[in-house]
């Protein structure tokens, strides 16, 4: 509690969570001369805020491992109220049926629980609970309401068990954090997260962590979810292991996207955006970092536009898939695609087969004025198919690169301008001038069919004006490897204590 006050302290005076709620979920910043979540972005101590997340997580970890062992413990039930929230542990293993403000700890020992989170201003700043086991339902009735939300506080929820259980929130839920941190971890079976958006690994001025550790789970939001990061924040979504499903749809039509109006803007997968506001107020934000990392298996995932690796306004986002035969759909800003200095990155390991869809544009290593963006998948046969501008396109001052190591791979490309393949375009008369654009396409191995340009399997081209542009396909003059950094040799170093920081600084 000492390190979330002087994590908030320095905040404008007058920013409330219901005002910090508001403006999150509508971009109203100051509206009505109210104070302006932007500024509260800037000055939030995020040194502190994360110490603080790093106390209770650590605290709840022990917590779990603790009453792994304490049989003696079976079936105790206690319950107090502190100033802080009130505590509430029951090590029976009954199916309980829960209708609460989330408290400040909750413990329960095991059984099919139902849990259902009512909206009430009593909801303390710092909100925990740890299920041991049990097939369990968490419901919100409310936008925040939930455990696993920080809203100018902490918010984490663990289910230890190994059963499958369903996740059902509002708005910010499941791992959502503004100007806080929340942390959701569940160990395993085949679970279903379903929120109507800034969920599943959200964050704008904090840190947001959802990790789930094996089973074939569910993502399903609308907008703004699954590892996605406003300004000042990281938002991590890890799932280890399993055959996974990602979905931000289309519609119900909650949030209009400016490139299609008629769908959802997915701001996800991987997502780091950024506020703009150079056409309104002029205080622009830069967005934060937003990183999906899936340990395997065959995956789907389905997004509308900005998602899956994609950076807007000075943010980050990465998709990172360990391995398995997947598959990739988005419709514009998909795949490792970035615009306005955004950086977007997509990496998929492994030899399986995967399948990627980008019916429109700006997507599969797209970068547009002043991006980076990536693409890199390891092999197999891939069958890539594209609107137009992409696959290692560069567009007004970007740099793209795209990359398939080995594999009998098929691209196709809707678009009769064929924009793709290592293009580089300038439509702004002083683009090039300022900074070229660089467009890089390779595919190092295999028996490849191309379906329109320059493009041939075993050929070499350049793109023939507007910057610096050329694809390669064929093996590899120099040798391309992926890999992870290996762990050093002999024991690990013991954990270094965490002790405060002196007020402001932060430790390295």
């Amino acid at each position: 509690e000492q390190l979330r006050r002087r994590a908030l302290a320095p905040l404008p005076a007058g920013m409330s969570r219901p005002l910090a709620l508001r403006q999150a979920l509508t971009g109203r910043w100051g509206e009505g001369g109210a104070p302006d979540l932007r500024q509260a972005l800037v000055d939030v101590d995020r040194a502190s805020l994360a110490a603080g997340l790093q106390v209770l997580a650590a605290a709840l970890a022990g917590l779990r491992d603790a009453l792994a062992q304490a049989h003696a413990a079976a079936g105790l039930v206690w319950e107090a109220e502190t100033a802080l929230g009130r505590v509430l542990i029951d090590l029976g293993t009954t199916d309980d049926e829960r209708s609460l403000v989330a408290p400040l700890l909750l413990v329960d020992g095991g059984g099919d629980d139902r849990y259902h989170f009512l909206d009430d201003t009593r909801r303390p700043a710092i909100a925990l609970l740890l299920d041991l086991a049990g097939r369990d339902h968490y419901a919100s009735a409310a936008p925040a309401a939930g455990v696993p939300v920080g809203l100018l506080g902490y918010g984490l929820l663990w289910d230890a068990g190994r059963d499958d259980d369903r996740y059902d929130g509002a708005d910010l839920d499941q791992a959502a954090a503004v100007l806080g941190g929340a942390v959701l971890v569940d160990e395993g079976g085949n679970d279903h997260y379903a929120a109507r958006g800034h969920a599943q690994a959200f964050a704008m001025g904090g840190l947001a962590v959802l990790l789930d550790r094996a089973g074939d789970d569910r993502y399903e939001a609308l907008t703004f979810a699954q590892a996605s990061a406003g300004p000042a924040a990281v938002a991590l979504l890890v799932d280890a292991a399993g055959d996974d499903r990602y979905r931000l749809a289309a519609e119900p039509l909650v949030a209009p996207s400016a490139q299609r109006p008629d769908l959802n803007v997915s701001a996800g997968q991987g997502m780091g955006i950024g506020i703009r506001a150079d056409h309104l107020d002029g205080r622009s934000l830069a967005g934060g970092l937003g990183v999906l990392l899936d340990g395997g298996g065959d995956d789907d995932y389905q997004a509308t536009v900005f998602a899956q690796g994609a950076g807007y306004w000075r943010g980050g986002g990465l998709l990172f898939d360990r391995g398995g035969q997947d598959h990739y759909q988005a419709i514009w800003y998909g795949q490792a695609a970035a615009a306005h200095a955004g950086l977007g990155l997509l990496i998929d390991r492994g030899r399986a087969s995967d399948r990627y869809q980008a019916s429109q544009s700006t997507s599969m290593a797209a970068a547009h004025d002043g991006a980076l963006a990536m693409l890199l998948d390891e092999g197999g046969d891939d069958d890539y198919r594209l609107g137009d501008l992409g696959l290692g396109a560069a567009h007004d001052t970007g740099v793209a690169l795209f990359a398939d190591l080995d594999g009998d791979d098929r691209y196709a490309v809707s678009s009769e301008a064929c924009r793709a393949f290592g293009a580089a375009i300038a439509e702004q008369p002083d683009g090039p001038a300022a900074v070229p654009n660089l467009g890089l396409f390779m595919d190092l191995g295999g028996t490849d069919r191309y379906g329109c340009g320059l493009a041939r399997n075993d050929q070499r081209w350049t793109w023939p004006g507007g910057g610096d542009g050329a694809g390669f396909d064929g093996v590899a003059p120099f040798r391309l490897e992926t890999g992870t950094v290996p762990a050093p040799a002999g024991p690990a170093a013991p954990p270094r204590p965490w002790r405060e920081a002196p007020r402001g600084r932060s430790w390295p």
